[in-house]
């Protein structure tokens, strides 16, 4: 194999490899900021959790046509926890605009937990 086909090959791979790691980075970001922020937005203008939290919890009720205690309580348990990480992201985080801005968000997240916590299986 000559020179000139081995640095061409060389010069291939690499592009590949930049073209790969940018589209990795781009759904490294999409998985652990952006998907925070779009349930931070919709848990704050709708207060419920996200549809895409509770997507295996509605499928099991809609199979079952009911819903029992024990799952509500388990979906319940899951969406407190996953609160708790968009908390922690919140106090984190710097896409805040600022820190008056950064307590308001959290107030309202804390107002959140509490209501979430009063739930009840009949409320559903």
């Amino acid at each position: 194999m000559n020179i000139g086909l081995t640095l061409l090959l060389a010069v291939v791979f690499l592009a590949l490899i930049m073209v790969g790691s940018c589209f990795y980075f781009m759904f490294w970001m999409n998985k652990s900021t952006f998907s925070k922020v779009n349930d931070l937005d919709e848990i704050r203008s709708t207060g419920r959790p996200p549809e895409d939290w509770q997507k295996s919890y509605l499928r099991k009720c809609r199979k079952l046509g009911r819903i029992p205690p024990e799952l509500f309580e388990k979906q319940k348990k899951r969406n407190l926890r996953r609160l708790k990480g968009i908390v922690r992201f919140c106090r984190t985080t710097k896409l805040m605009e600022s820190e008056d801005v950064r307590q308001g968000v959290l107030q309202e997240l804390s107002l959140v937990r509490q209501e979430w916590q009063a739930e009840e299986p009949q409320d559903e």
